[in-house]
């Protein structure tokens, strides 16, 4: 039997660009109606600024499951539901793991942004509970030997790359 895959996905910051293209009178209108989006759509711009990469997310999946970690919590999709309705994803890594993870059992658990900052300002000291942080933790886990330094998803990226691992280009 050969070792389970690991898929690491990788998600842009461009939820913002719908935005800019519109007047201040339907920015505001678009703000009042719909606030999640929006603050979605702040903290993506603030993650591209802060991080100068147009990676801002990263989450991992087995092949059946992908556990996606956000400001909403820790979200359960099907693998073929996650690529085909994330409306920011640009690709993902294909990692041979040693070790299976189960994915299913895992409480939901808001990912709080001021934690984050702190790990970002600390270049990676502090640890947290969010999406870099838990994808590092799971390929731990699954045996994949992967430096706890890393606070980004641009480095988490990068990382991979430089192992050279399998890039699956979506956009």
């Amino acid at each position: 039997m050969s070792p389970p895959n690991l898929y690491i996905f990788f998600a842009s910051a461009d939820w913002s660009r719908s935005y800019k293209r519109r007047p201040i009178k339907r920015r505001i209108r678009l703000l009042m109606r719909f606030p999640k989006k929006s603050y979605l759509a702040f903290l993506s711009w603030l993650i591209r600024t802060v991080t100068r990469s147009r990676l801002a997310h990263c989450s991992i999946g087995d092949g059946e499951l992908v556990l996606d970690f956000g400001l909403m919590g820790r979200n359960h999709w099907p693998h073929i539901s996650y690529c085909l309705n994330y409306p920011t994803l640009v690709g993902a890594f294909i990692v041979p793991a040693p070790n299976a993870i189960d994915l299913d059992g895992y409480r939901k658990e808001k990912i709080r942004v001021f934690p984050t900052l702190l790990r970002w300002w600390s270049r990676g000291r502090v640890t947290t509970r969010d999406c870099v942080c838990e994808t590092v933790r799971f390929l731990n886990e699954a045996g994949v030997p992967c430096p706890k330094r890393i606070y980004k998803p641009c480095q988490l990226f990068e990382w991979l790359e430089k192992e050279g691992y399998l890039y699956v280009n979506f956009s």
